[in-house]
Order: structure tokens, then sequence, then C-alpha cells
């Protein structure tokens, strides 16, 4: 569903994946901080100075990057390239626009593709057994998105170095979906390889599933899916806050990535799309309602939300994993997942962290 990029446009992309560890706060930090993610594609090390430039660097194809960042008024972060060793690939003056829960995950939108590329912290595999929730942020071209499984729960098994999708999920009424067996497998550095997929790993919870379909070096047939702890919604209101997030729209004519920002209050919340640098409302809305009848939280289980979304062309089913303070943070994050409102057969997503 996402926009199918070609290798080039790809690593335009990834390259901001690796880059911040804290948050959307100021660059006031003294010590320099050397963190790195990890997601599909590629695996990035940077280095973040606290007078507001970084360095990046990708073992694999050799690739150096150095640039500057800053906080925008809208809450995003601004990176923009400064210097690339290989500018057919990376261009001067690249830029993008990034999100982040501090060590936990990661997610941006690039200058120059229609994609929303997500990261979880990278370094080191999981020492203990893990359960998350999972949302679909890249879906097989050719899979009806309103029947086909979108959302479920992933389970890491220490003592066996082990995985699966415990269950899974559809839009349409949350019909199950069967499960899937991962199997076993050798994790370094937080990635591990299975057959048919990879998987980005972390010790705090998290993980990518990058699986394969049958074209190699196309992902227009691969399966993304993001996986974050999974935990318990007490109620409604828990979730009540402002979200600031991208959100994405397949469509047969071309797909779409904006940022948008939303308010939600018990269940129910609006928004618009904004500019990422001023954090003016632009055009599009978008409104979300988990209050209707079948919907709400904890469905179709623990830790998820189910409900509407609707930008002014219609409303359509959608799924959100959801949590508060997720890793002490102080941040709550709500990844959603539905059927484009203005194109019936096509995904929209949302990914959102609290302000």
């Amino acid at each position: 569903m996402l926009a199918r990029n070609k290798l080039g446009a790809l690593l335009i992309v990834l390259l901001f994946a690796a880059v911040f560890v804290w948050s959307c706060g100021g660059g006031n930090d003294t010590a320099l901080t050397s963190q790195s993610y990890n997601g599909p594609g590629s695996e990035w090390s940077s280095s973040i100075n606290s007078n507001g430039t970084f360095s990046l660097a990708e073992a694999i194809s050799g690739l150096s990057l150095a640039g500057t960042w800053t906080n925008t008024a809208a809450g995003f972060k601004l990176l923009v390239v400064t210097s690339s060793n290989d500018t057919a690939s990376v261009a001067i003056g690249s830029l993008a626009y990034v999100l982040d829960i501090p060590g936990t995950v990661l997610i941006l939108k690039p200058f120059n593709s229609n994609q929303i590329i997500t990261m979880v912290k990278s370094g080191a595999c999981p020492s203990a057994d893990f359960n998350a929730n999972w949302v679909v942020t890249n879906k097989d071209d050719t899979a009806p998105i309103a029947t086909t499984d979108v959302v479920g729960t992933f389970a890491y098994t220490h003592a066996t170095t082990s995985a699966g999708l415990p269950t899974k999920y559809s839009l349409a009424g949350g019909a199950s979906m069967g499960s899937s067996n991962l199997g076993s497998f050798s994790c370094s550095n937080g990635i591990a390889d299975v057959t048919g997929a990879k998987m980005y790993l972390t010790q705090v919870g998290g993980a990518i599933v990058h699986t394969t379909g049958g074209t190699p070096n196309d992902p227009s047939d691969d399966d993304f899916i993001v996986a974050m702890p999974a935990t318990t919604i007490v109620d409604m209101a828990s979730l009540n806050g402002t979200y600031l997030g991208l959100g994405f729209a397949g469509a047969a004519a071309g797909d779409s990535v904006f940022p948008i920002s939303i308010i939600l209050s018990n269940g129910v919340g609006s928004g618009t799309e904004i500019n990422a640098d001023t954090g003016i409302a632009a055009a599009g809305t978008v409104a979300v309602d988990f209050t209707g009848a079948g919907d709400g939280i904890n469905n179709p289980s623990a830790g998820f939300i189910s409900g509407t979304v609707d930008d002014g062309s219609g409303s359509k089913q959608v799924t959100c994993m959801a949590s508060t303070n997720i890793n002490s943070s102080g941040k709550n994050f709500m990844f959603c997942v539905g059927e484009n409102p203005g194109e019936t057969g096509k995904m929209y997503n949302m990914l959102m962290i609290s302000m």
C-alpha cells in the first residue's frame, strides 16, 4: 500500500530512521549521543551533537552523511542533509520530519517519498519473553484491506529464541484470521532472519516484522507490521490528549503522507492535516469515533481500540493499538490502520504520539 519507490528513494527515506533517541524536545543536551534504530531495509548508526548537528553512516553501502536538525513549531524534528558521499542516492538538502518515543520507536516522513517509515531501537536482542500488539503499515497491494489480517498479537519466547503471531484480525468486525508461527532463529544486534521474513527486535518489547512476497527486491507484495508492548486500556479517558503524527492514504492514483494533529476526548477525536513546519491547519480534516456499537477499548483484544475514521469523504472502519506512558516515557501512542474513507479497498494509517 505504501508508495513503492525504488532503492534510491528507499535509501532516502530510511536514512533518517537511525537518528534520535530523545523525544520532540530541544537540542540543549551537552553530551554527544550515539544511538541507532532498525527497520525494514537497512541498519544505520548515527551520532547526534547537542549543537544541532548529526552524522550518519550505513555500513552495507558505505553511505556517509552529515547534517543539521531543528525543532519545528509544529512539534516535529526537521533533519537537513548538508554533506553526502553519494548525492545520487541522498542529495544535499534532503529533508525528513521525525517524531519519536525516546529509546522505543521512531516514525518519520521523508521529503520525496509518499510513505511512512517506522523504526524500533536497535543495539541488543530481547533478554526475556514479551508480548506485543501489532498493526500493518505496509500491505501487499493485491490484498483487500477490509478482509485481510491487519492487526494482531506478537509473542517472543526467549528460552527457544522463537516468535509468532498468535492472533490475527481483520477490520471486518475484528474477525479472527488464524495465527502464524515465525519459528526459531538466531538474533544479533536486534536483527533476526527467518524463512520469508526479517525481524527487528528490541529489549523494550517492540518489534518490526518484514514478510517478503513472491517477488524479491520488490516491496509491493511485502507486509510490514509494527509491534509495541501490549497493555490493557483502563478506560477511554486514559487516552485523552492532543496527538501529533503522520497519516497515510493509499489510492490508485497515488499514495499520500500528511502530518496530522488530533485532539481525543473520551473516545471521540477531531483534527486536521497540518503544516509540519508551522503546525497551522491545512485543508484536510480527520475525525475518529471509538464509541459506536461494537466498537471501543480492548477490541478485538486487550490493548486495541476500534472505531471509525472520517476524512470528510465518508466513514470507514479503523483499529488502533494504543498504550499510555509507554516504557515510562510520559507519552501515549496510537498506531492505527483502517480502510481509506475516500477509496474503498485502500489502506489508511495514522501513527500518532501524544504531545
